[in-house]
């Protein structure tokens, strides 16, 4: 199955709406497969998207809950986020 695809089950199996802009978010973080900074991230996105600050930021939350994203180790004063898979119980 497509990491894409199988991300945005998740969330709408979560009761998240899938709008396009999380599309496309999920779709940009699939290509890159981590963000090493949110703010590159998003300007990334931004380069080809109207997406806000605010929904890449919301989206990375609920990624993170859902377990598709943890947080990088080390000390970065930018915190980054690798994809991952989480194991269904």
């Amino acid at each position: 199955m497509d990491t894409s695809i199988r991300i945005l089950g998740a969330l709408a199996d979560h009761g998240y709406l899938v709008s396009q802009k999380r599309q496309v978010i999920v779709a940009y973080l699939c290509r890159l497969r981590s963000i090493e900074n949110v703010d590159e991230f998003w300007l990334g996105i931004r380069k080809e998207h109207a997406v806000s600050w605010a929904t890449v930021r919301n989206t990375i939350r609920l990624l993170i809950e859902i377990g598709y994203l943890v947080p990088k180790q080390g000390n970065s004063n930018y915190q980054g986020f690798d994809l991952c898979f989480p194991v269904a119980n």
